[in-house]
């Protein structure tokens, strides 16, 4: 295949890993010269991309266009949007790209993309994932291609070098106002806490962060749990939150980036969301398309 892909997704950490199954869909419907584009903060899940093979390399923003990006004779580019923003589509511009396909999420997506495809969908028949994968499928169908079977990803390898400060645990309970949990109070995690600490003898740590991270540290200083449980600093890269979360048994956690990265490597997963079938519903928001035993089961808040 002559053409090179760009594949754009500049939104929060979680949303990107929903991503990564789209890309392998890609990748094995024989797209060669595939790059992702991605938020500066959100390039090391870039990155972890390519270590996996799913990409070729990463343009985040904020860097100089990529000397394999710049425009050849004789070799044809195309842009895919997986989430429509103004990082995406100065991405495209910049790089001179006419043949586009993005979401038609808004109305100015219809002037923005040479294709776009609505959701058609509502808000509980179809995952994040898999409308990321109904892009993937658009193109590959655009583009006289061979339309391959999905069967998702196998679990991520973490690169070698990408280390933990920090021992791992058997339950990791990610405490975070993001996302749903502004509607779970601190007391409620650290129930979970001591349920696996004096029920089924788990080591247990703890990952605060959000809005209001230095309340709920100081709930947790305030409690029983001191010296039963662990409070760990805020990671300083987020490879080393990567490495961390691959190091522990399972992961508890609202629907966050961790939640979503430690699908990926193959972990049990527990996450909280709320009943409204709304926008951050499970159906929609669920860790969804890496296949395989570990669990992913949820709380309705």
């Amino acid at each position: 295949m002559s053409e090179k892909l760009l594949v754009s997704r500049c939104d929060r950490l979680g949303d990107l890993v929903l991503s990564l199954p789209a890309l392998g869909y890609l990748r094995d419907a024989g797209v060669k010269g595939l790059w992702l584009h991605t938020s500066a903060y959100a390039r090391p899940i870039g990155e972890w991309a390519r270590h996996n093979g799913l990409v070729e390399g990463v343009w985040a923003e904020g860097e100089a266009v990529p000397l394999a990006l710049v425009p050849e004779p004789g070799r044809k580019r195309c842009g895919l949007s997986l989430f429509h923003s103004p990082e995406c589509v100065s991405a495209f511009r910049k790089l001179g790209i006419r043949d586009t396909l993005g979401p038609r999420t808004r109305i100015n997506a219809l002037w923005t993309y040479r294709r776009s495809l609505a959701q058609h969908r509502s808000r509980v028949e179809k995952s994040e994932m898999a409308y990321n994968v109904d892009l993937a499928r658009t193109w590959i169908l655009s583009h006289g291609l061979t339309l391959p079977t999905f069967r998702g990803l196998p679990a991520l390898e973490v690169p070698k070098d990408w280390r933990s400060p920090l021992p791992g645990a058997k339950l990791l309970i990610v405490a975070s106002n993001g996302g749903s949990a502004h509607n779970w109070p601190m007391a409620k995690y650290l129930d979970v806490a001591r349920s696996a600490l004096d029920r089924d003898q788990k080591s247990v740590q703890f990952l605060i962060h959000g809005n209001d991270a230095e309340l709920r540290r100081q709930q947790f200083l305030d409690s029983d749990l001191v010296g039963r449980a662990e409070l760990l600093p805020s990671f300083a890269r987020l490879e080393e939150l990567v490495a961390h979360i691959a190091s522990c048994g399972e992961i508890f956690s609202s629907s966050t980036g961790p939640l979503h990265i430690a699908h990926a490597v193959g972990r049990p997963v527990t996450g909280l969301y709320p009943k409204s079938p709304l926008v951050q519903s499970f159906a929609r928001w669920r860790p969804d398309g890496f296949w395989h035993s570990a669990p992913v089961s949820w709380i309705h808040l």
